[in-house]
């Protein structure tokens, strides 16, 4: 099949002939290489905005501080003074977030949803749901009914769950989790969540624990939102499964239909952090295809490591995925972050980079969350 179409857009319409170059696009790049493209050229497809929330180790409950930027340039839009976030995502396709807030006094999270404007500006949030632990991850169903969360236990701090919110009716359900007690068949919660269109899979990144309390796999794993309470060890099924020792399974984004997902494992140097994104098949873990792989800067062995925080657009066809956070030699300059936004169709690659606020020195950014 030839690569070069422009000579028949005259011939056979432009909206035929847009669906032709999308589908050459994909048979002309090679699976596994990515083609770097300008962040313009991805604009169209995905909301103008994103949130990025900062999480420092010198924050008080571990909450971080949003701010809304341009989704091709990084550019900071608007930065909520009285908005402090555990975790955020969106809540459907129409500009909507769920924001989870540290209670006000003791162990808990307050969920509430808030809308971006035209400008970029979060409106007043409005409480949905008070959650008693800490809220760690979250994601939300297609039309924004349904949220999935993770959460630390705050009466037992080695224990965590995964938990639904079904927004209509205010009710919550929860799978807990063996977390650290030393059994192999426990499993210890990630910081990846993902749910499908329809609100009926969560899936998440994890870990097993062998004896005496060390991981000795790493892995994915998918739960039906319609099964009974109870151990999540039980009703979830394993997808995947690594080795400890190999790169961290960090974040992982369901396709709409939930019968495939994308996964971002990363290998961290003292100098270098490269994170690989590849597509797999939710029925049997299945590869079928590396999307793009990204090679950002570290900050040496006591230095924080970004991970891959992705996130998606409402429709998963591009990914928005920070790989690099090098810190400033002087903490009154921001860290540097770098972004990419990859089409997981076409594998192009957009890259941009921002500069997070500047500190007195008193915290350091652990990691980002992005929600798109």
């Amino acid at each position: 099949m030839s690569c070069t179409l422009a000579r028949r857009a005259s011939r056979i319409g432009l909206a035929t002939f847009a669906a032709l170059v999308a589908a050459v696009s994909v048979a002309c790049t090679a699976p596994g290489h990515a083609t770097t493209v300008p962040a313009r050229a991805l604009a169209a497809v995905g909301p103008k905005y994103f949130i990025d929330n900062v999480l420092s180790s010198g924050s008080a409950t571990g909450a971080g501080f949003p701010q809304v930027r341009l989704a091709t340039t990084g550019a900071l839009v608007s930065q909520p003074v009285d908005i402090q976030a555990l975790a955020i995502a969106p809540l459907g396709s129409h500009g909507a977030f769920i924001i989870a807030e540290p209670a006000s006094s003791g162990c808990g999270s307050r969920l509430y949803r808030s809308t971006l404007s035209a400008t970029g500006q979060l409106g007043t949030p409005s409480l949905l749901r008070t959650v008693p632990d800490f809220v760690e991850s979250m994601a939300a169903d297609a039309d924004g009914t349904t949220v999935g969360f993770t959460a630390a236990s705050c009466t037992k701090p080695v224990s965590g769950y995964v938990g639904v919110l079904d927004i209509r009716t205010g009710a919550l359900r929860h799978w807990g989790s063996a977390g650290a007690n030393g059994s192999p068949a426990s499993i210890s919660i990630g910081t990846g969540l993902s749910m499908s269109a329809s609100g009926g899979l969560l899936a998440f990144t994890g870990s097993t624990a062998a004896a005496g309390g060390t991981a000795a796999t790493q892995g994915v794993w998918v739960l039906k939102t319609t099964s009974p309470v109870g151990d999540l060890a039980r009703y979830s099924r394993r997808v995947l499964t690594t080795s400890a020792s190999g790169p961290a399974l960090d974040s992982v984004i369901l396709a709409p239909g939930g019968g495939a997902f994308y996964l971002c494992a990363v290998h961290a140097t003292q100098n270098t952090q490269s994170s690989k994104i590849a597509a797999y098949r939710t029925a049997d873990g299945r590869l079928t295809g590396t999307i793009a792989t990204l090679t950002g800067s570290g900050n040496g062995p006591l230095g924080p490591t970004l991970g891959c925080p992705m996130t998606a657009d409402p429709g998963v066809t591009q990914l928005l995925v920070p790989y690099s956070l090098k810190l400033a030699s002087k903490p009154e300059i921001g860290a540097l972050v770098r972004v990419a936004r990859v089409d997981i169709a076409t594998r192009s690659v957009a890259r941009f980079s921002f500069r997070l606020p500047g500190s007195a020195g008193m915290s350091v950014p652990d990691r980002i969350a992005v929600a798109w």
